[in-house]
C-alpha cells in the first residue's frame, strides 16, 4: 500500500497498540500489503487485509447499500455531502487488485445521497439515480454515456391531449431480463407517480401511471419471465403488484391490508415465487408469505409476527429476515427464530452468513456464521457498516468502515480475504447480486 504520512503513521501506530491490547485477530492483518504490492513475501489467509481505500473527497460520507462489483471486477461506491457540508453526490470506481481509484464520476443532481442502488448492466455500464436523473456511466472512464431526467409532464394514455404533472423523485432501479431498466416514482410531494422503462441507450420505452399510487415502496424486484414486483397503492388501498418489465403492463394485483417499506421486503426464490411480508386483508398481524409469482396466489403464510424488513434466501433454500438480528424462518411451521444478533450483509456459496456485529467488549467486527448461527470466524473492523457487504468471485470481501474514531462518518472501504464467493442461487444480498440487479436471473 502507499506510504502513510507521518501524521497518519502515528495514528495507525496508536490504533495498532489499542488493537494489540485487545488481542484482536485483525491486528496482524490490517496493515498487510495487498497481494499485488511490492514486498509481499508470504501467503494470505482468511481474514487478512488486502487493502484499505480512503475516500479522496473530504467532508463526504459513504451511502449505505451502494457497494457494487463491476463486470471488470472494479468496486463501486457512492459518496455525498454531510448535514453540515454540501458536497455533490458522485460515484467512485476502485481497482480490484489494490483499491486505488480508477475514476470519480461527475456531479450527480443531489447532495444527500442517491435514490437507487448502483446497478451494473450486462455490458458493464454503471447506472444510478441521483434524484430526478438516471445516469449511465462508462465503466472505463466514469464519463456519462447518457442521462435521462423524469419529465415535467406526460400525456394521459387514454387522453393524449391532456397531461399530468410527473416531476418528482425517482428510484427503485432494477435491471430487466433484456438488459433495460425499470424504475419508479419514490418521493413525496404533489405529483403523479408512474413506473418507467428505459432502454440501454437512455430512451423511454414506456410509462404507466396506473400501476402506482403514492409511489413505489421497498424497491422493484424481478423474478422469472421478466416479471417485476413491488408494493404500492391501487384504488386507494395497499397492494402488491406484478407488471411485465418489458411493457409496464399490470399482470396481477394482490390487495393487502398493510405493506411495510423496509428495503427488500421482497426476496425471490429460484422458482420465481416471492418471499415477502405484509398484513393480509382481515388479519391483525403482519406475517411472512410465499406468493406465487405467476398469479399472486398464496402458497404459504407464516405464523410469527414480521417487521417487514430485509429478506434473504440462502443457496440451500433457507429463509432469513432481519428483526433485531438475523432470524431463520421455518418454511414448514411458519415460525421464525433469532439465530444471531447481527446485521446481515451477504450469504456465500458455501452457505455462510457474512454479517456485521458489535461484540460484548463493544468491538465492531465482521462475523461469518454457519446457517444455524454458530460462529465460523470473525475479523476486527473498526466502524464497520452493516447491510452493505460485497463478495467477489475471487473470495474477497468488501465492506465500508470508519477507521477514524474522531469522526462518525465512514470514510474507508476495506478488502479482506474470504473463503468463498457470493452464493449463486437464492437471494444472497439485498439487491440479489454483486451488480445490484434485483433480478433473480442475473449474476
Amino acid at each position: 500500500m502507499k506510504k502513510a504520512t507521518t501524521k497518519k503513521l502515528l495514528y495507525y501506530l496508536g490504533l495498532l497498540f489499542i488493537m494489540a491490547s485487545l488481542h484482536c485477530k485483525i491486528v496482524d492483518d490490517i496493515f498487510d500489503d495487498g497481494p499485488n504490492d511490492p514486498g509481499t513475501t508470504s501467503g494470505l489467509t482468511v481474514g487478512d487485509t488486502l487493502w484499505i481505500h480512503e475516500s479522496p473527497v473530504k467532508d463526504s460520507m459513504f451511502m449505505s447499500s451502494t457497494l457494487a462489483i463491476g463486470k471488470n471486477g472494479d468496486i463501486y461506491y457512492a459518496a455525498s455531502g454531510t448535514s453540515y457540508k454540501w458536497v455533490p453526490a458522485r460515484i467512485f470506481a476502485l481497482k480490484q487488485n489494490d483499491g486505488s481509484l480508477r475514476w470519480m464520476s461527475g456531479e450527480l443532481d443531489h447532495s444527500s445521497g442517491i435514490s437507487s442502488p448502483i446497478v451494473v448492466g450486462d455490458d458493464g455500464t454503471v447506472y444510478v439515480i441521483g434524484y430526478y436523473t438516471l445516469y449511465a456511466m462508462d465503466p472505463n472512464t466514469g464519463g456519462f454515456k447518457w442521462t435521462w431526467e423524469v419529465p415535467n409532464e406526460l400525456p394521459y394514455p387514454d387522453n393524449p391531449d391532456a397531461k399530468f404533472y410527473t416531476k418528482g423523485q425517482i428510484g427503485a432501479l432494477a435491471l430487466t431480463d433484456d438488459g433495460n431498466l425499470i424504475l419508479g416514482s419514490v418521493g413525496s410531494g404533489v405529483y403523479s407517480r408512474a413506473i418507467y422503462g428505459i432502454d440501454k441507450n437512455g430512451n423511454r420505452i414506456y410509462y404507466n401511471n396506473k400501476a402506482v399510487e403514492g409511489g413505489v415502496f421497498s424497491g422493484i424486484y424481478i423474478g422469472k419471465n421478466n416479471m417485476a414486483y413491488y408494493y404500492t397503492n391501487q384504488n386507494g388501498k395497499p397492494a402488491l403488484i406484478a407488471v411485465n418489465a418489458a411493457t409496464g403492463a399490470i399482470v396481477w394485483t394482490l390487495e393487502i391490508s398493510t405493506h411495510l417499506t423496509g428495503i427488500n421486503n421482497i426476496a425471490i426464490l429460484d422458482n420465481g415465487n416471492l418471499f415477502c411480508a405484509f398484513r393480509k386483508v382481515g388479519e391483525s398481524m403482519v406475517t411472512n408469505h410465499i406468493i406465487n409469482g405467476s398469479n399472486g396466489s398464496f402458497l404459504w403464510s407464516g405464523t410469527s409476527r414480521s417487521n417487514g424488513n430485509r429478506k434473504w434466501i440462502g443457496p440451500n433454500g433457507q429463509f432469513y429476515e432481519y428483526d433485531n438480528g438475523i432470524n431463520l424462518v421455518n418454511a414448514a411451521s411458519g415460525e421464525k427464530s433469532l439465530i444471531v444478533g447481527c446485521e446481515f450483509g451477504a450469504i456465500t456459496e458455501n452457505n455462510r452468513l457474512v454479517t456485521a456485529f458489535t461484540d460484548a467488549d463493544r468491538i465492531r467486527k465482521l462475523g461469518v456464521f454457519l446457517p444455524d448461527g454458530l460462529m465460523d470466524y470473525n475479523v476486527w473492523m473498526t466502524g464497520l457498516t452493516g447491510n452493505d457487504i460485497a463478495i467477489s468471485n475471487d473470495y474477497s470481501i468488501y465492506a465500508i468502515v470508519n477507521l477514524h474514531p474522531s469522526s462518525y462518518l465512514p470514510t474507508e472501504i476495506c478488502a479482506i480475504k474470504g473463503e468463498s464467493s457470493l452464493a449463486k442461487s437464492g437471494w444472497p444480498r439485498t439487491f440479489h447480486d454483486n451488480r445490484n440487479t434485483s433480478n433473480i436471473d442475473k449474476q
